[in-house]
Parts: structure tokens; C-alpha cells; sequence
């Protein structure tokens, strides 16, 4: 597996700050892909035991919430075979981080028989918290939708869904992109969505003032790949 970029401190790809890991080969070809260059299956660097040891690392720092995995197509067979690795060691070490999976397909894709479903793919849903699934569609395109391009993707909790045996939608599916309360709760703080408001919450520490700071900067020198998806 090849990746294209790894975004630190990134709050574009799902609740709270998170480290984004954008993989490599993508056969969806959605018309106006933010990124058509990731394609490719070879696009950008090898992915290596190191790189999974760079993404544990950096998610034990204490501001994170979790890890974005997108892409290019995480659900590409190949790229599942891989990925699977890096969900089972942070859900054995690092267990409080939240995990956020993106993909072109839909999630019955995903289901035994589905045209995306392999022999891990059920390992990697049983252990996501949030599935946001669906082609970019291009005339549903929507800049004001939450963590997605197009109005007919969809951001399901997962946990409620394999629990349920159906589509359960988180409730940020019904909203629009709000930027108010997306940075800086740690993992005991949020759940996917569910966060306490500004107004309820206690004066910040000075080391949670000093953390908004650098975050701030941090999220002026993102580089394209955090931008909305398509």
C-alpha cells in the first residue's frame, strides 16, 4: 500500500483534532474528485511498518482524538489488507482514540456478498466508530454539508449500526458544517458527535489556551489535502 499524505492536527476529516492518513489507489473515479491524483495505487510513498509506528506515535498526544482514514479508496481490497493492521493496534493501544473511515463505495458494499466485502472487511467495521460513505456526486456537491462533498454521502455511526443490523446515521448527517466546537475536546470529552457547548463548559486551563493557539497556527499551514471531500 502507497500513502499520499499524512495531515496532523486536522480538524476538516472528523470530530475533534485528528491525524489524517490519505491512502493511494482509488478504481471509483468519482467525476470532480478533489484529488484524482490519488488514483494511482503507487502514488506517494510506500506505506511501512515505520509509517504505522509515525501514526501511533503522533495519535499519543494528548490533544488528539483520533485517526481519519481516507483517501484514494481505504476499501480497495489491497488497502483493507493493510489498514486492518494499523485499526487493530490502536484499538489495542490506544483505545479512547476514535477511529473515522472514508469511502467512495456505500457501506452495503460492505456486507458479506457485497462487491467490496473481503475477509477482514468485517474486522474493520466491527472496530470504526464513523463510516462516512458514498460516490462524490457532483451535482449534489455541497460546501455547507458536514466532514462531506456531496448531499447523497452519509456519516454512520458505526457502533450503532453493527449493533442495530442496519444504516444507523449519525446525527451530524442532519446538519450543516459548523465550525464552533470541532477543535479541542479530548477523547473523554466527545463521543462522534455529541459535544458540550461553549457556553456549559468550564474556563480553560492554561495549558488548553496555550494548545488552542498552536492548533490555530497549526490549521493555517495545512497543506490541499484538507480540504472538503470529493
Amino acid at each position: 500500500m502507497y500513502y499520499g499524505q499524512i495531515t496532523r492536527a486536522d480538524s476538516a476529516n472528523g470530530v475533534g483534532m485528528r491525524v489524517s492518513l490519505f491512502v493511494s489507489g482509488c478504481t471509483n473515479h468519482c467525476k470532480g474528485c478533489f484529488q484524482p491524483q490519488t488514483w494511482d495505487f503507487s502514488f506517494g510513498s510506500p506505506y511501512t511498518k515505520e509509517t504505522e509506528d509515525e501514526l501511533v506515535k503522533e495519535l499519543q498526544r494528548p490533544f488528539y482524538s483520533g485517526i481519519t482514514i481516507l483517501g484514494g479508496e481505504p476499501f480497495e481490497p489491497e488497502n483493507q489488507r493493510e489498514l486492518v493492521k494499523l485499526i487493530r493496534r490502536i484499538r489495542r493501544e490506544l483505545p479512547t482514540r476514535t477511529i473515522w473511515m472514508y469511502t467512495g463505495n456505500v457501506y452495503e458494499d460492505m456486507l458479506p456478498g457485497g462487491k467490496r466485502h473481503i475477509e477482514v472487511t468485517d474486522e474493520i467495521l466491527d472496530n470504526i466508530d464513523v463510516l462516512v460513505d458514498g460516490p462524490f456526486v457532483e451535482e449534489k456537491k455541497n460546501i455547507g454539508l458536514n466532514f462531506r462533498g456531496s448531499e447523497n454521502q452519509r456519516i454512520i455511526d458505526m457502533k450503532a449500526t453493527r449493533k442495530e443490523g442496519h444504516v444507523v446515521l449519525d446525527p451530524l448527517s442532519q446538519s450543516f458544517r459548523s465550525r464552533v466546537n470541532m477543535f479541542f475536546f479530548s477523547p473523554s470529552e466527545q463521543t462522534t458527535s455529541r459535544m458540550t457547548p461553549v457556553s456549559r463548559r468550564p474556563p480553560a486551563s492554561a495549558d488548553c489556551r496555550e494548545r488552542r493557539l498552536s492548533v490555530k497556527i497549526l490549521a493555517l499551514t495545512r497543506g490541499s489535502f484538507s480540504t472538503s471531500r470529493a
